[in-house]
């Protein structure tokens, strides 16, 4: 070793901090490790064969109180000449955070093998998991935990949150940014789309290849929105919800397998409720709104229907028909309100009876 000023330092190793001067407090453990520090650097921790190996920090550098355990992980570089800050990362795993040369780092951390191998420039990632966001160069402020998770995207894709095996595995465009995926398989289809500012939650949601038009989505629970593809503005809560909407707009499902069987080109439906909206099932069911239990269980191709209370039911092709109360099925009528189901024997305008009502 070259230490003349340095102390309290660690090394065990061949050439483990052998050309440090100055530096203090340092801990290399391992063939290499530490090897080109030459100058002040301090405070490091590096474990495994060749970690930290090419860090130097120059002459007006800092590269102080990093944390790198795994055969070549964070690899550094000279950094000559530059006033580059290097400081208060960690990397544990083989080839963690091993691409980021002489750009500066603060605060990164990646665990796993290869957990952001291929970062460069990015700042305030965090990578924890086999291969996580392991091709990811220059994207910011990502979160990602999960093997495989966020695995293809490579350029400046910043502010995700894809949490869960293979979350958002499949991304690779610039643009996709500010969504948050949870769960296993969740947007891991996404591809080379632009799909940005979505909510993905719950296994294999929105799994197939959303495009940026379905920008904004939201997806909670399991398969929700599984098929979407071009479909905009639709929101989807519950296990199954949506399951098979692939193109349609503007649709709002909540509800166990709520409006689950709405194909491509069913638009502005408005289900909220156990199996609410359940069998359409066309691309003609449009401008549905069912709340309550099970209500509009018969409506398939009908449009533009009014469902509300448990039970309440339209005809399967109805248009405009309205059925309101505990399950009242609508007379098969098309532009016709039923209010009540057989039981019911009186209907009261206000609550004095003294409503005048006009026809």
């Amino acid at each position: 070793a070259a230490i003349t000023t340095g102390g309290s330092n660690v090394a065990i190793g061949v050439s483990s901090l052998d050309a440090l001067t100055a530096g203090g407090d340092n801990v290399a453990i391992g063939v290499s490790s530490l090897s080109a520090v030459a100058v002040g650097e301090t405070g490091n921790i590096a474990i495994g064969n060749s970690v930290m190996a090419s860090f130097d920090e120059g002459t007006s550098g800092t590269i102080d109180y990093n944390i790198a355990i795994g055969v070549s992980a964070f690899s550094g570089g000279d950094l000559n000449t530059a006033s580059t800050t290097v400081q208060d990362n960690i990397a544990i795993g083989r080839a963690a955070l091993n691409s980021t040369g002489t750009n500066a780092q603060t605060g990164t951390i990646a665990i796993g093998t290869s957990a952001l191998t291929a970062l460069t420039g990015g700042a305030n990632n965090l990578a924890i998991g086999y291969q996580a966001a392991d091709a990811l160069t220059t994207g910011t402020t990502n979160t990602v935990v999960g093997n495989s998770a966020f695995s293809a995207a490579s350029g400046t894709e910043s502010s995700n949150v894809a949490i869960g095996y293979n979350a958002m595995a499949d991304v690779n465009h610039d643009d996709a940014d500010n969504n948050v995926v949870i769960g296993a398989y969740a947007g891991d289809e996404i591809g080379a789309n632009a799909l940005a500012n979505s909510v993905i939650i719950g296994y294999g949601a929105v799994s197939d290849v959303p495009t940026s038009t379905a920008s904004g989505t939201v997806a909670v629970g399991k398969s929700a929105l599984a098929a979407l593809t071009d479909g905009a503005k639709n929101v989807a809560v519950g296990y199954l919800a949506l399951t098979t909407t692939t193109t349609g707009d503007k649709n709002t499902a909540v509800g166990y397998t709520a409006a689950a069987s709405l194909p491509a080109g069913g638009d502005k439906n408005t289900a909220i409720g156990y199996q609410a909206l359940v069998a359409g099932n066309n691309d003609s069911t449009h401008d549905n709104t069912c709340i309550g239990h099970n209500s509009g269980p018969s409506v398939t191709s009908g449009s533009g229907n009014t469902c509300i209370g448990s039970g309440s039911d339209v005809a399967a092709a109805g248009v405009n028909q309205t059925a309101i109360g505990l399950n009242c099925t609508a007379v098969n009528d098309d532009s016709s309100v039923t209010i009540g189901n057989a039981d019911v024997d009186a209907v009261y305008m206000a609550s004095d009876s003294g409503a005048t009502v006009h026809c």
